[in-house]
């Protein structure tokens, strides 16, 4: 669907006048906030990311993502978990 929300309703229409009933993720945080406010009639969506700010999900739409924080802990369990207990990252310029 592309990185900004002018190509998501392209991909969107597209899917609609094909027949698509449901649309799912994974979109750009700032293609949820698109969608969401411009959510087409009789089209459920999941998508697989948070908005930046912006709307909750109307009723019968859905939401579901991970927070960079959420994703860092998870990373660090499975690190874990594997034994591993000692890791470096390096800063990026």
């Amino acid at each position: 669907s592309g990185v900004d929300a002018a190509s998501l309703q392209l991909a969107v229409d597209s899917a609609i006048k094909a027949g698509a009933r449901s649309i799912v993720g994974p979109l750009e945080r700032n293609q949820v906030e698109a969608l969401f406010t411009q959510v087409p009639a009789g089209v459920t969506i999941l998508a697989l990311n948070h908005p930046e700010a912006g709307p909750v999900p109307p009723s019968g739409q859905f939401q579901f993502g991970l927070s960079p924080e959420e994703e860092a802990a998870l990373a660090a369990e499975r690190l874990f978990d594997a034994g591993v207990r000692r890791t470096a990252s390096r800063a990026r310029a």
